[in-house]
């Protein structure tokens, strides 16, 4: 079950929203980092913000996505989005492929949902 988010935190939120699906990328990073400041326990903002700076793309941003992207797990383990914001920053550190050969996965067949579905390769996605 998603929190429902304060009215400041909300706005700020769909502000984000707004700016990512413009490509303003750096406006997201910042309106999704107020929302957090409203609501710093929501998985899904921690999520979003790591969207929005794998998108800016400015040096160090991959490492501070991941990051949020662990935090995001931290809340809420379950979030596939979150799952898909690490592999998304493993990616762009250049240590997807150590971290497949480190930690495989062993029982695909365990998985209940089919993670990719209807999630872009490109992480045109942000938010909800």
């Amino acid at each position: 079950m998603v929190a429902q988010l304060s009215k400041k935190a909300e706005g700020c939120k769909s502000a984000g929203n707004h700016a990512y699906f413009e490509k303003d990328f750096a406006k997201a990073v910042r309106l999704y980092s107020d929302a957090i400041h409203y609501a710093p326990g929501s998985a899904l903002l921690y999520s979003n913000r790591s969207a929005a700076l794998l998108g800016r793309g400015w040096q160090g941003d991959a490492w501070f996505a991941l990051q949020d992207s662990e935090q995001a797990l931290r809340i809420n383990a379950s979030s596939s989005k979150a799952v898909y914001r690490r592999i998304q920053a493993l990616r762009a550190l250049g240590l997807l492929e150590v971290t497949c050969l480190l930690f495989p996965v062993r029982n695909f067949s365990a998985m209940s949902t089919n993670l990719w579905e209807g999630i872009p390769g490109d992480g045109s996605f942000a938010g909800e």
